[in-house]
């Protein structure tokens, strides 16, 4: 049976956004009074773990976009280090067992 890390308190009284599939580990931070969900999963096709971040708009928590270069600036720098570092902490573990 495999194991997900969870890191962080949940967000109570949120809805929470379901876990994707093969999913490796899930983070709750929050960052200059925004909160976010990073979660990790084994990418379906080669299996590397790759994260996604998910931000709280009030209503819903939709995916924190980074396809376009202007995107790219705007994304939170602080939350994609945490999403690395969780990454990383996550593989660490894998090698360890």
């Amino acid at each position: 049976m495999k194991t997900i890390t969870f890191e962080g308190e949940a967000f109570v009284g949120l809805p929470i956004p379901a876990l994707p599939l093969n999913a490796l580990g899930r983070k709750y931070t929050t960052l200059r009074q925004s909160k976010y969900i990073i979660d990790v999963y084994a990418y379906p096709l080669d299996a590397q773990p790759v994260w996604v971040a998910y931000r709280w708009d009030g209503s819903a928590w939709p995916k924190v976009p980074m396809f376009s270069r202007a995107e790219e600036n705007r994304f939170p720098k602080t939350i994609a280090k945490e999403a690395s570092e969780f990454l990383a902490k996550l593989e660490g573990q894998k090698n360890e067992s």
